[in-house]
C-alpha cells in the first residue's frame, strides 16, 4: 500500500521476516522518523541498494492505529496545501506530480467506459 500523507510517503507491505508485522518503507528518511515518532516503531535502518532506503517494521495494530489517528485528524480543506504547509513547496510539487498522473489514469478510463 502507498500512503501520501501531510508528513511524508510511505510504503506499507507484510514483513515476511515478522509473522504479524508491516515492513514501512520509505524513500525519505524523514517520512519514517515521523512515522517512528508517531508510534513508538524502532528506528528506521538504511538499505541503500533497496527500492526504498530506509525501513522499520511493526505490528498490524501499531500500523492501524495510525492509520485511524491521521484519519481522525483530518482538518484541512485541501491535502496539497496541507503537504505545501507542512512539507514546502517542492514536496507539494512532487505530490502534485503523482496527482496528475492519476488524474491522467482517470480520464483516460471515463473515455473507454464513454466508447
Amino acid at each position: 500500500m502507498w500512503l501520501f500523507t501531510p508528513t511524508g510517503f510511505l510504503s506499507i507491505v507484510a514483513d515476511y521476516d515478522v509473522p504479524g508485522h508491516a515492513l514501512v518503507r520509505a524513500r525519505v528518511l524523514e517520512d519514517l522518523e515521523a512515522f517512528c515518532a508517531r508510534t513508538g516503531a524502532p528506528a528506521p535502518t538504511e538499505t541503500p541498494h533497496r527500492d526504498y532506503r530506509f525501513r522499520t517494521s511493526v505490528p498490524f495494530s501499531v500500523l492501524a492505529a495510525d492509520l485511524a489517528a491521521q484519519a481522525q485528524q483530518i482538518d484541512y480543506p485541501n491535502f496539497k496545501s496541507e503537504v505545501a504547509e507542512r512539507q514546502g513547496s517542492e514536496r507539494a510539487a512532487a505530490y502534485g506530480r503523482v496527482w496528475s498522473v492519476m488524474h491522467e489514469l482517470q480520464e483516460r478510463t471515463a473515455r473507454r467506459r464513454r466508447g
